[in-house]
């Protein structure tokens, strides 16, 4: 939870952990209304195997509802399905 003129809002940690078996590239993005837009956390974000990485999101506001999603391939996924992540809602801030 954030403090100060932001107290009440949090950001979201996504973390991607590569489990192929090789290095990849991954896109990473979420969507703070039940997936009618979406915002890009990382395009073509380089993972080596075995290794994790941390995605933020901007800050919300309790009660906001965030869903996630990524895709990987051994060069930059810009295009192919996503896979969705757990959702997460905000709350305690």
């Amino acid at each position: 939870c954030l403090t100060g003129d932001d107290a009440g809002k949090s950001k979201v940690r996504l973390w991607v952990i590569n489990t192929t078996g090789v290095d990849a590239y991954f896109d990473v993005q979420y969507s703070t209304n039940n997936g009618s837009s979406w915002t890009m956390l990382g395009d073509g974000e380089f993972i080596s195997n075995g290794a994790a990485y941390m995605f933020i999101t901007s800050q919300y506001s309790n009660d906001t509802n965030v869903i996630w999603q990524w895709r990987g391939a051994t060069s930059n996924p810009s295009s192919g399905s996503f896979t969705n992540g757990a959702p997460i809602t905000i709350s305690g801030c």
